[in-house]
């Protein structure tokens, strides 16, 4: 932000920088409704993977960003850095660094961390005066998935 800009613009980037707290805060409670509610009626929220390494995410709309939000696989929680902010007018867009620390237990009981640093590209858009997402794109820079297999008490039986 530049030493000229106007107490509009001000209001402008705090809004944008509190939902996106409320993007994280959400998100990582599980509260399906209330991050949905976040993203316009047809807003979509999309993972992009390097090539070759899985499946692209993409959901659109509200009920489908609410389920998605409320059955996740894994658990976690956001660490978001300072997001660049663009607005005009009743447009913006932005760019946040995170790292999402996650968790999820297999089907046998083990925990599986997992690890993502990336990015996020965003486009906002201001309707009836509220700021909302219009489309988040995940953009991932590293990822790391270690498995937890407990510690076993079982002795062994050794000459048999």
């Amino acid at each position: 932000m530049n030493e000229g800009m106007s107490a509009a613009l001000v209001a402008d980037h705090v809004a944008l920088m509190n939902l996106e707290g409320a993007y994280a805060i959400r998100y990582d409670a599980g509260d399906g409704e209330g991050w949905a509610a976040l993203f316009t009626e047809d807003g979509v929220y999309e993972g992009r993977e390097p090539a070759g390494t899985g499946t692209v995410t993409h959901v659109k709309g509200r009920a489908a960003l609410s389920e998605f939000c409320s059955q996740p696989p894994v658990r976690g929680i956001h660490v978001l850095g300072v997001p660049h902010l663009e607005v005009h007018a009743n447009e913006a867009t932005g760019r946040s660094n995170f790292v999402f620390h996650g968790v999820l237990t297999d089907e046998s009981g083990r925990d599986i961390t997992r690890h993502l640093e990336g990015y996020y590209d965003i486009a906002y858009v201001r309707l009836a005066g509220e700021w909302l997402i219009r489309r988040r794109t995940t953009v991932p820079f590293s990822r790391s998935v270690e498995t937890i297999f407990g510690y076993d008490a079982t002795v062994v039986e050794r000459g048999s």
